[in-house]
């Protein structure tokens, strides 16, 4: 729901960014030295993963180091997990409600290990799926989703 809420809130801002001026008052463009047209580039949509080995395998393509996969389905609410390392944490969720779930614990225990001064990697927040791990916000321009730290 988070992401939903991000992606409307930025859809309403893109969309309220008119031009006051009429085809006869606009103002003449600079000059240009090149003739082709600009490419715009945006990052990728988080797409749902049906299975963890699937986010698994999307992950490794897209540049995470796992170097012992065991899927453990351990992740409280998840509907799949598994680890590449003591500190790589791959997950999938059913339903929305299930994802809400386990990024509410997630901000908990995040927010405690600050409290004690330790240090907090990034997460990797996609449609259905959570990558925790070192790096993980380097894996953003390729999965899509949204960087949490």
């Amino acid at each position: 729901m988070r992401v939903i809420a991000i992606i409307a809130a930025f859809l309403l801002l893109a969309g309220c960014g008119g031009s006051n001026q009429t085809a006869d008052t606009k103002l003449p463009s600079a000059p240009t030295t090149s003739t082709a047209a600009p490419t715009l580039t945006a990052p990728p949509v988080a797409q749902r993963y049906p299975t963890v080995e699937a986010l698994k395998d999307a992950a490794l393509a897209a540049g995470l180091s796992c170097p012992s996969w065991v899927q453990d389905n351990v992740v409280q609410a998840a509907a799949e997990s598994g680890t590449c390392s003591d500190d790589t944490v791959l997950s999938t969720y059913a339903t929305d409600a299930d994802l809400q779930f386990a990024l509410e614990n997630l901000q908990g225990m995040n927010e405690m290990m600050k409290e004690k001064n330790v240090p907090v990697g990034p997460q990797l927040i996609g449609a259905n799926w959570i990558i925790n791990a070192p790096g993980a916000d380097g894996l953003a321009s390729k999965l899509g989703g949204t960087v949490e730290r």
